[in-house]
């Protein structure tokens, strides 16, 4: 049997930080990491902008984040959990890089990038434009701008093939999106709701947005700007 695990470039570096210091913004990395949601003083609707038409020059400076970690367990449970009915799992790690565009160098440098930090997996590069089938193919989805995917997933599938996806796995941070202005303090009470509702039709999981940034203790970025 074999399972696909799809995780997004946007997913495995932190473009987002490599664009607040393109943009020069004054925040610092502890902030940056505890953050609520992407909404950066004075530079919102410029971050937004330039996010929805990133191009490759963002990667020059991406940092990898902390997903590594959340990918090694991920396969971790997946093994555990087939291995519990004595089934022998396979499982191939694709990376989206949508939108990018990259050489086969590029594509091979991504590549090292994956088995420099995990061993023993299948790595496999796709490019894939969100669609109404953006999930086919896929049984585990680790996604930075997931929640932004399912939104729009549930806006043009036609509510006869909503149960197409109970199956599929989605993971993405506790990070709020334009739909979930909440006051601090109450993240814990919209996520849970989020999750009653989406999950009747997709395995839904938020973890901590710190795996989803740079590792500031590693790299020693603690007490410095996201300029710097």
């Amino acid at each position: 049997m074999t399972k696909v695990l799809c995780v997004t470039l946007d997913t495995l570096l932190d473009t987002r930080l490599s664009l607040l210091k393109r943009l020069k913004h004054k925040m610092t990395m502890l902030e940056y990491v505890t953050r609520l949601g992407d909404k950066y003083e004075g530079i919102d609707n410029i971050f937004k902008m330039y996010y929805s038409r990133r191009d490759n020059t963002l990667l020059n400076n991406a940092k990898p984040t902390r997903v590594f970690e959340l990918i090694i367990s991920t396969m971790t449970d997946i093994n555990l959990t087939y291995s519990d009915n004595n089934e022998i799992v396979t499982i191939d790690l694709l990376i989206d890089v949508y939108p990018y565009v990259l050489t086969k160098k590029d594509e091979e440098t991504v590549k090292s990038l994956i088995t420099n930090h995990i061993s023993n997996v299948n790595v496999g590069i796709i490019r894939r434009e969100f669609s109404a089938s953006y999930l086919d193919g896929i049984d585990f989805l680790i996604d930075y701008d997931g929640l932004d995917k399912i939104n729009k997933l549930f806006m043009i599938i036609d509510e006869r093939d909503i149960y197409r996806y109970i199956t599929k796995t989605v993971i993405i941070p506790d990070i709020v999106n334009e739909r979930g202005a909440i006051e601090k303090g109450g993240e814990e009470e919209f996520f849970t709701e989020l999750m009653a509702l989406i999950g009747q039709f997709i395995n839904l999981q938020f973890l901590d947005k710190i795996l989803f940034s740079v590792d500031i203790q590693k790299n020693k970025l603690m007490d410095t700007h996201t300029t710097d």
